[in-house]
């Protein structure tokens, strides 16, 4: 590969999970997950990439890619003199029809030369989709009070975990005020916003690996399905079937 590349591609097909290193990439990188449920988790928090998502990474961010079982990975990486990049959001963003064809065609492409005004034209346009795209509410902030974090802990591993925050707090010996305030002030959300985001991403990969929903939302903690599917919907205004479906 040539040093004045400017787009460069990386695709990954996994059928067993697979966590890679820490890191911090000097170029941008969109990573867009085709298929399956993809992590990647940073010290601010977890992001989780649903199928048909992509998350979008500014050069120098560390952090750690969590590949979950069953998984298509399309990665373009931008190198930084791409100054169109420098004002994209980092996070999770929707793949529309246009920005999925997009990426698709630049990995087929890569790498991409700024030299080359057909690939000039495609990157601009890429850009330009990526700034416009939806983005989507799937970030789990993480929490750097010990007793919060380890509060927080205690639902990552068993998300469906019913106990109150009263009686979580109980066990770590803090009060659940005390607790509550720092999740309100560290995650910029109350305690209950963040147990509900906490069950969504891990029903994000119980669902991409197939599991029934009705197995999901007791998983995750709910009674019923349907009061699952109720909250499903008031997260992404659509149902879990119709989430994971590929787009037409």
């Amino acid at each position: 590969m040539t040093d004045n590349a400017f787009v460069r591609s990386f695709v990954i097909d996994m059928s067993d999970p697979y966590a890679m290193p820490e890191k911090a990439d000097s170029w941008n990188q969109l990573i867009y997950s085709s298929h399956g449920v993809v992590s990647v988790h940073r010290t601010a928090g977890t992001w989780v990439v649903p199928p048909q998502r992509a998350v979008w990474l500014p050069a120098g961010m560390r952090h750690r890619v969590e590949l979950h079982q069953g998984v298509s990975l399309r990665t373009l990486h931008l190198h930084s003199s791409i100054t169109a990049a420098d004002s994209l959001k980092c996070g999770v963003v929707t793949v529309t029809p246009l920005l999925r064809e997009l990426i698709l065609h630049g990995v087929s492409r890569c790498p991409l030369f700024p030299d080359k005004p057909q690939d000039v034209r495609l990157v601009g346009v890429l850009v330009d989709q990526i700034e416009v795209a939806a983005t989507a509410a799937l970030e789990l902030p993480s929490l750097s009070d010990e007793r919060a974090a380890r509060v927080a802990e205690i639902l990552r591993r068993n998300p469906g975990d019913r106990r109150s925050l009263r009686e979580l707090s109980a066990e770590i010996g803090a009060s659940s005020r005390t607790i509550e305030r720092v999740f309100q002030s560290q995650a910029r959300m109350p305690f209950a916003q963040w147990r509900r985001q906490c069950r969504l991403l891990h029903a994000m990969q119980y669902l991409a690996a197939g599991e029934p929903v009705a197995n999901v939302a007791i998983r995750v903690g709910y009674e019923n399905t349907s009061s699952f599917i109720t909250m499903f919907r008031a997260a992404f205004g659509t149902t879990p079937g119709a989430f994971f479906k590929d787009p037409a």
